[in-house]
């Protein structure tokens, strides 16, 4: 079991930065490389467009804010307030992190076991952010199925996140709703069975093994 380790105990359960599981394409085929890399460069485009959003506030094509994945973990504290040290611990192997504390929400920004340098996954549960097409927490996942936008299933230790390739993100949505899907959800009936799942983290994760 993965969690961060913070304080006296406190624990806030995570995803592996780099995880591996079988994936269920809810809207269309998802080619491999390319088709990654192609998702990623629109998506910046898409940030830097749609709504005219404010790019301290946007989340998405391997950044949040203005942290870039594969950023160095210590450039957190240049960019961001009230930072805190914490780590992130699975299987007996323990890694760095930093936690921004925004009064009751917060952004993690965690390194990898791969390497403990760089910024390999940022997660927020904060309403501020949002993504390209305006998906951010709070959001129910209805509303984001309606929009016909694809979407990958996948299983992420023992919970189904939903991948945005377009914006490059990951969503996670609140556990009761996340039990209601299961390998068998297609898009017709993800919207029935988990229409007013709430989401309640975004996420961006990338490889910066190349960066090493």
């Amino acid at each position: 079991m993965r969690q961060q380790l913070v304080g006296h105990g406190m624990r806030l359960s995570r995803a592996r930065a780099l995880l591996t599981g079988t994936t269920f394409t809810i809207i269309a085929v998802v080619s491999c490389t390319q088709g990654v890399a192609n998702d990623l460069s629109r998506a910046g485009d898409e940030l830097n467009s749609v709504g005219r959003q404010d790019s301290a506030l946007a989340i998405g094509a391997g950044r949040i804010g203005p942290t870039q994945l594969c950023d160095s973990l210590q450039t957190v504290v240049h960019h961001w307030q009230a930072v805190r040290d914490t780590q992130i611990q699975s299987e007996g192997i323990t890694w760095p992190a930093r936690l921004v504390d925004l009064g009751e929400e917060n952004v993690l920004f965690e390194s990898s076991w791969l390497d403990h340098q760089l910024i390999w996954r940022v997660s927020t549960d904060s309403r501020r952010f949002q993504s390209a097409h305006g998906i951010k927490i709070g959001m129910l996942l209805g509303d984001v199925v309606t929009r016909r936008i694809e979407l990958i299933l996948r299983r992420e230790e023992g919970a189904f996140v939903i991948d945005v390739p377009v914006d490059g993100i990951t969503i996670s949505v609140d556990e009761s709703s996340s039990r209601r899907i299961s390998s068998d959800t297609t898009s017709r009936s993800l919207a029935a069975l988990a229409g007013d799942a709430m989401i309640t983290r975004l996420a961006v994760t990338g490889d910066c093994r190349s960066r090493r």
